[in-house]
Order: structure tokens, then C-alpha cells, then sequence
């Protein structure tokens, strides 16, 4: 991967986070995070430190495999249509 790659990369990712989504779950007892646009893009835990971290790390996975299989079909990686994740 290139350094503009690279630097493009990152953006996304952070970009991405910033449109997270956090609640605590008093039943469990837990923090719940998705990133609504993403689907399977979510996480739980302890707390909300935790799981901001573990949401990253997700995303980070999600993109790893998603993004090559997305871009082949439409160029993009986040679109409003949900249909094809």
C-alpha cells in the first residue's frame, strides 16, 4: 500500500468512528457501539473506553475485508444503500 493509500486509509477509519454510536445497556451492564452505516460494525463491553477500542479494532477488521469486495462492485466503501453489506 502506498503512503497516500495508507494516509486515505486512516482517514476513512477515523471518519468512520466519529459517526459512532454509543449507549449503555443497564441490563447487562454493558456499552454497546455500532456504526450504524456499517453493518456488523459493533461492540461491547465493560466501558465506554473499551469499547471505543474495540470498535476501532472491528472497524479496522471489517475494513480489511469488506472494502476490497465493496470497491469491486461499486467504488465506494460507505454508501446510504445497506443492501449490498
Amino acid at each position: 500500500m502506498k503512503v497516500d493509500e495508507e494516509l486515505r486509509a486512516a482517514a476513512n477509519v477515523w471518519a468512520a468512528m466519529m459517526k459512532a454510536r454509543y449507549e449503555f445497556l443497564p441490563e447487562s451492564k454493558m456499552f454497546y457501539g455500532e456504526i450504524p452505516r456499517l453493518r456488523g460494525v459493533y461492540a461491547y463491553a465493560d466501558t465506554l473506553e473499551e469499547c471505543e477500542k474495540e470498535l476501532e479494532e472491528v472497524l479496522e477488521e471489517w475494513v480489511l475485508i469488506r472494502v476490497p469486495k465493496v470497491l469491486q462492485n461499486s467504488g465506494s466503501w460507505w454508501c446510504e444503500d445497506r443492501s449490498q453489506w
